[in-house]
């Protein structure tokens, strides 16, 4: 092994590249602040904590069901065996004026019925 590859070599070993540069300094001789990418993720981290726990702190405070389940009794059974879309199709026949079972006054869009009011089983409370 020569001399020029020697110090190579060993340059690589101690901090230097090849091309004589210390490492840590880009191409134009700039210092990398490795103290600014440590500093970026303790805030970007600090920043998740902070949202999750707001976000938890929101869900946890949320009121309770108002709205009751879907009765699981022989006029809605045959509903609980389909999909929901499917299901909401059938609502608005019995809960008009027509139907005979009207929806109270100021009910919200009658299009999204399930939306609020859950089937639930009676072996799955």
């Amino acid at each position: 092994m020569d001399d020029r590859e020697n110090r190579e070599t060993s340059g690589k070993s101690c901090g230097i590249a090849a091309d004589g540069q210390e490492s840590g300094t880009s191409e134009h001789g700039q210092q990398s602040n490795p103290g600014k990418s440590k500093r970026f993720v303790f805030w970007a981290n600090l920043g998740f904590v902070i949202f999750s726990v707001l976000l938890l702190w929101f869900l946890f405070r949320a009121p309770p069901e108002t709205t009751p389940p879907v009765p699981y009794d022989g006029d809605h059974v045959k509903f609980f065996k389909m999909g929901k879309k499917k299901a909401e199709a059938y609502c608005e026949r019995c809960h008009s004026v027509e139907g005979g079972m009207p929806l109270p006054e100021g009910h919200p869009p009658k299009e999204r019925c399930l939306f609020c009011h859950k089937r639930l089983r009676p072996d799955h409370k």
